[in-house]
């Protein structure tokens, strides 16, 4: 992770070439169960509420699958899942290797992975996953193509998410 000097003009870049982007600094009034800690405390110390956040979602936005996601989230998985929640997958791109996440401290009986080979059927499961809220995390892969409408509706279903959405 880098320097949070790095990782501000990081940011700053980001929102000049991408005018999509809206940057929450200032304006998150968080309410509502509190962050969970990321496990990494430069991070924590750049994220609103000092972790990751409930009630909406963490885009997670990588090169390739399988190049540190897991490694990022291990840290918060693990807290919740040795404290009885359950981590949700959703559509993920292959099967976790069990032995793989045992190797990074993740309990895998507290795992639940949703299988969904149809993109409306990945999104249905969302929504209502969403709107169950019977997780700890829940982690979600969707097509690049996902429609900003099914997004924002996603988001809404999270507002009253106990754990972080990614």
């Amino acid at each position: 992770i880098p320097e949070p000097r790095v990782m501000n003009a990081i940011v700053e870049d980001l929102v000049q070439r991408h005018p999509t982007l809206w940057r929450g600094a200032g304006h998150v009034q968080h309410q509502g169960p509190a962050s969970v800690p990321t496990g990494h405390a430069r991070l924590d110390a750049q994220l609103p509420g000092g972790g990751w956040p409930p009630g909406c979602i963490t885009e997670l936005m990588v090169r390739a699958l399988g190049t540190g996601e897991w490694r990022l989230l291990a840290p918060a998985l693990q807290r919740l899942a040795q404290s009885g929640r359950h981590i949700l997958l959703l559509a993920p791109p292959h099967i976790p290797h069990a032995p793989a996440l045992a190797a990074l401290g993740l309990p895998t009986e507290q795992f639940l992975v949703v299988r969904a080979r149809h993109a409306a059927d990945r999104l249905w499961a969302l929504e209502q996953s969403l709107r169950s809220n019977r997780f700890g995390a829940l982690i979600a892969w969707l097509d690049a193509t996902t429609q900003p409408e099914a997004l924002r509706r996603f988001q809404l279903a999270a507002r009253n998410a106990q754990g972080p959405v990614f």
